[in-house]
């Protein structure tokens, strides 16, 4: 009780200054409050937004908060009026909102949008005014940040305490969704609120460090013992391995790419970090701030062999666009280096980090403009390659060799699931047999059909989960089942049950293909198809009668004959061109020992 007394002394200590940030980001925290209400409604009612409809309003807010908080700071530091600094922040909020809102239609890449928009956070009131005083800045933002979270956390872990306690000693019925709601409005709005009033109004003039600081001293010790040198260490593992490619003509292994990217990051990281410590830090320290630039020439050249080889044998995706992305970001770092006024300017390392994210944003030159455009001249070309173009055009299915048929599927995915699958249409003759005539719903089906492609996987169309919420009781009849067997799990292989009954026992073991119940030298399985079928019934009964969506969940069946129930805790089910293919779940089955005898 005396750390939640703390905690919440702490925040009300600083009411006025809660009070103040308000006032300098309105719109900022208009947007998170708004993005609390998503998370709280998503509490109350988990099945009430689809999860592609949650992830691009909470990806939305996400960047309003961030475009506005930037406007907002800028402004602030240029001196400029209240009106025009909100404003200002209000029509870069919403229109970083709008792009990704609208991310498939405008080809936005809302991650590299919105890390651009973090970016610019702690560098907008330095933009024009000079790099003494960032580094200070953004150890202030990361300080400020610690303190919100863990005050934040210990208050809740207080209040969670007190309603466990009132339920407990008094009886009072609190449901689990009221924990939920606490949390999500504490580190939802309550923190961040609070983080947001610690920003402070006048900006660092210079990066002075207090080495007696105990977090200065732990990141110092963590510079000279650790970070530089397991950087040192990989540095050489990595030029080793460059070596051993040009000695032996080996291609480099598909995951190098990553390797080098977390390298990079990690020494640019150290950099920014370790910035002021120069006038004291140990010899390690000071050595890797001399050298730091010499450590990524050779990691970048690997990394730009490897990804040249991969794009030219399979074009361009987000995930290889990102690399390339890296490898000229790194570069133009370098190049900076070269340059003795932006040497020891750090801010030259997060703002061309913001100017490739917002490259990659949106945009012809953009991340998912490109990768679109590479994939799709992909698939023409492997057509053309097995024969069934002419004129440009698909004129006759494709004898397409298996590898070609599964580089094609998985380019129409990628195009499906980025909304590009026009991007295909010339490829098409008009009229009859055209795939783009039928509408947009099986479009994909038909796309795959004229181009000769054999049936194979598909990735789902949908999913539908199903999780017993413990505010939603209700009794369940059993009618003359006498016999359960608690935690049994779907799909997954597990020990036989025994039941004891006259004669043989039965037993009854769950596998990868079913349920199966053995008497004796008889057995008899509820297979996953089975299963299946019966969901695909179910799904249909409870997604059009949403009142009985959070209700128990039991299924019956028949297994030669007999009836047995399913009575569900938990469901994941894959559904692929309107019908049922997997079922994974935990259940407590129901049976009547009669039957069996």
């Amino acid at each position: 009780m005396s750390r939640l007394a703390r905690a919440f002394g702490g925040i009300w200590s600083r009411r006025d200054e809660v009070v103040v940030g308000f006032a300098r980001f309105p719109v900022t925290i208009l947007a998170i409050a708004a993005l609390t209400a998503v998370g709280n409604w998503e509490v109350a009612a988990p099945d009430g937004l689809s999860r592609e409809v949650l992830e691009r309003i909470s990806l939305a807010l996400v960047a309003m908060i961030a475009g506005s908080a930037a406007a907002a700071l800028h402004l602030e530091r240029r001196g400029a009026g209240y009106g025009v600094r909100q404003g200002a922040s209000a029509c870069a909020g919403v229109a970083a909102a709008a792009a990704v809102w609208f991310a498939e239609p405008l080809l936005v890449a809302p991650p590299a949008l919105i890390g651009a928009l973090l970016l610019a956070v702690p560098l907008a009131p330095y933009v024009g005014a000079g790099c003494a005083g960032f580094w200070a800045f953004v150890w202030r933002l990361i300080n400020t940040a610690a303190l919100a979270f863990v005050t934040t956390v210990v208050f809740l872990a207080g209040v969670s305490a007190i309603l466990a306690s009132l339920e407990y000693l008094f009886d009072v019925p609190i449901r689990g969704a009221v924990y939920g709601h606490v949390w999500v409005t504490g580190l939802g709005f309550v923190g961040p609120l609070f983080a947001l009033s610690q920003i402070p109004r006048q900006m660092p003039a210079e990066d002075a460090v207090d080495r007696r600081d105990l977090v200065v001293a732990g990141v110092e010790v963590l510079s000279d013992f650790v970070a530089v040198p397991l950087l040192a260490v990989y540095a050489a593992i990595l030029h080793v391995y460059g070596l051993k490619i040009v000695l032996t003509g080996e291609l480099p292994k598909n995951q190098i790419g990553w390797m080098v990217l977390s390298f990079g990051m990690a020494v640019l990281l150290l950099r920014l970090a370790v910035h002021p410590f120069a006038t004291f830090a140990r010899a390690t320290t000071r050595l890797f701030l001399r050298f730091w630039p010499f450590l990524l020439p050779g990691p970048l050249l690997l990394l730009a062999f490897a990804i040249a080889i991969r794009i030219g044998d399979a074009g361009v995706t987000p995930r290889r666009y990102a690399l390339v992305l890296f490898a000229v970001f790194l570069a133009l770092v370098l190049a900076a280096q070269a340059v003795a006024r932006l040497r020891q300017d750090i801010r030259i390392i997060p703002a061309l980090g913001m100017a490739a994210l917002l490259l990659a944003a949106a945009g012809p030159w953009g991340m998912m403009a490109v990768s679109v455009r590479s994939q799709a001249e992909r698939a023409v070309a492997i057509l053309h390659a097995a024969g069934a173009l002419e004129d440009g055009r698909v004129a006759r299915t494709a004898a397409l060799a298996p590898a070609d048929a599964d580089a094609l599927r998985s380019i129409l995915r990628f195009l499906a699931e980025a909304g590009q699958l026009d991007r295909l249409a010339p490829a098409f003759p008009s009229g009859e047999g055209n795939p783009f005539a039928g509408g947009r719903d099986g479009l994909l089906a038909r796309i795959e059909a004229a181009m000769g492609l054999p049936a194979g996987p598909r990735g789902p169309d949908r999913s539908w989960t199903y999780s017993a919420r413990p505010g939603a009781h209700a009794a369940v009849a059993t009618g003359r089942f006498d016999t359960l067997v608690p935690m049994l799990d779907w799909g997954v292989e597990a020990p036989g049950t025994e039941i004891a009954l006259a004669g043989s026992p039965l037993t009854i073991r769950p596998g990868p293909d079913g349920l199966t119940f053995t008497r004796g030298d008889v057995a008899a399985t509820l297979s996953n198809a089975d299963l299946a079928r019966l969901f695909g019934q179910v799904i249909a009964a409870r997604d059009g009668d949403p009142a009985a969506r959070d209700g128990p969940l039991l299924v019956r069946a028949e297994v030669d004959g007999r009836e047995v129930a399913l009575l569900f805790e938990s469901v994941s089910a894959t559904i692929v061109a309107g019908a049922v293919e997997s079922v994974f779940g935990r259940y407590t089955l129901l049976l009547a020992a009669a039957d069996w005898n």
